[in-house]
């Protein structure tokens, strides 16, 4: 069962961390300049707080996890 929580949790991160990343970088494509600022504020917005969300849990659920240590153990070896 820890198994599977582990392998969810890993699988929320990245998809929160992948969402987030491509709000981020998204390309905004109205013609008028109302809809292209308020589309542009909403989705950087929204990509901020995925991102800010995503460490959140990230740095919440590090302690918990034996994968997750794992794997900040295995990226950021020194």
């Amino acid at each position: 069962m820890k198994k599977a929580i582990s392998i969810l949790r890993i699988a929320i991160l990245a998809l929160m961390g992948s969402v987030g990343v491509l709000f981020l970088l998204g390309e905004e494509q109205d013609e008028a300049l109302f809809t292209f600022f308020l589309h542009f504020l909403f989705d950087k917005v929204f990509a901020f707080a995925m991102l800010a969300a995503m460490v959140y849990l990230a740095a919440r659920w590090i302690d918990k996890d034996k994968w997750l240590k794992a794997i900040v153990k295995w990226c950021c070896a020194d």
